[in-house]
């Protein structure tokens, strides 16, 4: 097999001052073939300096093998600053570079993210390396021949056997509007597949059906119960928690096109976060999705009947209500009189949504209650964002600088809401919101599975959500809205949101696990 070079210049920077944020119109991208725009973005990384960095993604076909990445780094120069402690420069190079395997607009790649540091700092000497130019190549080489172009089904639906007659609608519908759809029970899976637990054999069963049928979609139907999700851990700085996700089931093969099982130490405890990576051996997870994914999180026939009856009717109706978003935000961190966190968070997704009507419900324009959130969901709207703190049973923020003044909106507000088929996507920016395995029906689920309204579909973390008004969840959420313009389907939205997270946040892959879709993956999401 021939292989390929790519010579790539990442950048070619003007510095014409040592100001660590670098003025976009300084910043220019030669890729061969094509010019394009890069924004420079900055490493977060606690207890360390701040220097600007810049990303490339790139995608190849799935199968292709990263061989090696070559770096010519221009005239380096240094600038003398005052002097610290350690002798070790930041970055440690002048690139950072991972790979995962994953779907992007329906197609199975291999992802290349690259992080190229125009600058890099010594601590000890206090000096600040730095660079005009950095020039890549990447060595690669692509699969013998295209792999997973089977196109039997689209859709695969994996539910407990007694919610069959159930679904039967929903799949003539999708089969009707040209999504090829299989339903396939679990004690279908369980008796034809191998695994140390039920989850992993379902895992498996997803895999084989993408090799085999050349399915894109998953959905999941059932509560945690009778339908589980992987139990993972994250090992925090104060603490240990352990929290469900169904990204396991999303992210089936590594770079190489290898089985993840999400537990490469053989402990059983599956997909281990550490927050001091070097500690201690982690499992290796890729994180990005292979198959779009989503749960309805029934827990019993009237369950399924409800929310299969809600999509059926979503996809055919007109929806002249659908071009707003409601936007529901206050002070999340009162203590950081910077900025108000919540009501930032919902500004930079009305910026994205920019074909959308904002209707704004502030804590500081003082209109932020339950009687006003209610009342604009029955009016109707596409999408809807509660960026705050969160609870199984849920959701709150402060008034501007008070930790005093809380809003809050609760599950029992949810079953007085009147708004019919006017049913918007709803993201919860906060913790808890879709806890799964709570004693009671967790916020995100209550707005599913409620009849005559609530939600078409809910977002929200099955635990503790970190982060600030712009990483973390914060950051999933924008990225979310982002992907709008770029998507079809609700999958693809939350798929591609992933996606951008991990492009530039490889290093916080816990916020991604936690991240849940309780809806229909393959739902359309225009009006």
């Amino acid at each position: 097999m021939k292989k390929s070079i790519l010579p790539l210049i990442i950048a070619s920077l003007i510095l014409s001052s040592f100001v660590i944020a670098i003025p976009q119109n300084n910043l220019m991208e030669y890729v061969e073939k094509n010019m394009e725009e890069i924004i420079i973005q900055f490493n977060h990384t606690p207890f360390v300096s701040i220097l600007p960095y810049k990303t490339k993604v790139m995608t190849f076909p799935f199968g292709t093998k990263i061989e090696s990445i070559e770096v010519k780094v221009g005239d380096v120069k240094i600038k003398q600053l005052g002097k610290k402690e350690s002798n070790e420069a930041y970055p440690s190079d002048w690139i950072t570079w991972h790979t995962g395997a994953g779907i992007q607009n329906g197609k199975h790649v291999v992802f290349l993210s690259i992080h190229a540091f125009p600058c890099r700092y010594i601590p000890a000497s206090n000096k600040l390396l730095y660079t005009n130019e950095i020039k890549i190549k990447v060595k690669y080489e692509p699969p013998e021949k295209p792999l997973m172009q089977n196109d039997v089904y689209d859709l695969i639906i994996i539910a407990p056997s007694q919610y069959s007659d159930a679904l039967q609608p929903l799949v003539s519908h999708k089969e009707n509007h040209g999504i090829k759809t299989k339903l396939v029970t679990l004690n279908e899976i369980y008796g034809n597949y191998e695994g140390r637990d039920d989850a992993e054999k379902i895992k498996y069963f997803i895999k084989d059906a993408i090799e085999t049928w050349g399915i894109k979609y998953v959905l999941l139907v059932g509560d945690v119960e009778k339908l589980p999700a992987r139990k993972v851990t994250a090992h925090l700085p104060d603490e240990e928690i352990e929290f469900l996700t169904d990204l396991y089931y999303a992210d089936i093969y590594d770079t190489n096109g290898n089985f993840l099982t999400w537990d490469t130490n053989d402990d059983d405890i599956f997909g281990e976060f550490w927050y001091y990576p070097g500690s201690r051996e982690i499992d290796f997870v890729d994180i990005y999705p292979d198959v779009y994914v989503g749960r309805l999180a029934c827990k019993d026939e009237d369950d399924v009947k409800t929310v299969a009856e809600k999509i059926i009717n979503y996809e055919i109706s007109e929806k002249p209500w659908f071009n707003k978003v409601i936007l529901c935000g206050g002070d999340t961190f009162p203590d950081n009189p910077a900025v108000i966190d919540g009501e930032w968070v919902c500004d930079k997704v009305a910026s994205y949504m920019s074909n959308f009507t904002p209707i704004k419900l502030y804590a500081s324009l003082k209109n932020l209650n339950p009687i006003n959130i209610n009342a604009n969901l029955n009016e109707g709207a596409g999408f809807t964002l509660f960026s705050g703190h969160g609870l199984p049973y849920g959701w709150f923020t402060y008034a501007p600088g008070s930790k005093w003044k809380v809003h809050r909106y609760y599950s029992w507000y949810v079953p007085f809401l009147r708004n019919d088929y006017k049913l918007p996507i709803i993201v919860f920016n906060a913790c808890l919101c879709a806890k799964l395995d709570y004693k009671f029906t967790c916020i995100a689920w209550w707005f599913v599975r409620k009849p005559n309204g609530g939600a078409i579909a809910t977002i929200g973390a099955t635990e503790l959500a970190f982060g600030s008004y712009d990483s973390g969840a914060s950051y999933y959420t924008t990225c979310f809205f982002e992907s709008y313009n770029e998507s079809n389907t609700l999958g693809e939205m939350h798929v591609k949101a992933i996606n951008k997270y991990m492009d530039t946040h490889w290093k916080d892959w816990f916020t991604l696990e936690e991240f849940i879709l309780l809806g229909d993956p393959t739902l359309k999401i225009k009006s």
